[in-house]
């Protein structure tokens, strides 16, 4: 099963949120993503520490953010472990990613190119329902 971790970054009054124009995979690619990627096999029983790594080597260090996990989403092959935080340095976020670029969105008008389960995602991110988090969900595959 192949792990990864997501990232959402807002900013203080959680009304922007910075995420990646995705060039890979080709499936992603024009389409706006949180940051985050693979989570390496020494960090399978940690996946913070794939989401910090992760933000580090997208951002070229920026900004350190305090990551809260919020939701997991597991497949038949896979689990995306999604993580919110806030950052006072959105403006300044550098993409450390060859062919990928940082994108600030206001969080009311999301582009139409944005992943399709941010529109569920990033609202979820902002209910700051620690006392729910974090919400486990099963994708199911469509079989025809």
């Amino acid at each position: 099963m192949t792990k990864y971790v997501v990232g959402f970054a807002f900013d203080q009054r959680e009304t922007m949120v910075a995420l990646m124009l995705k060039a890979r995979p080709n499936w992603q690619r024009g389409f706006l993503n949180g940051i985050g990627g693979h989570v390496e096999p020494d960090e399978i029983s940690d996946p913070m520490a794939a989401m910090d790594r992760e933000w580090d080597e997208e951002t070229q260090g920026s900004d350190a953010v305090q990551w809260t996990l919020f939701a997991k989403i597991t497949g038949d092959k896979f689990e995306v472990y999604f993580y919110r935080g806030n950052s006072d340095k959105l403006a300044e976020l550098e993409s450390g990613s060859e062919g990928e670029e940082i994108v600030v969105c206001a969080i009311d008008e999301l582009p139409e190119n944005v992943i399709s389960n941010l529109r569920w995602l990033l609202p979820m991110a902002r209910t700051r329902s620690a006392h729910d988090w974090p919400y486990s969900i099963l994708e199911k595959a469509v079989i025809e």
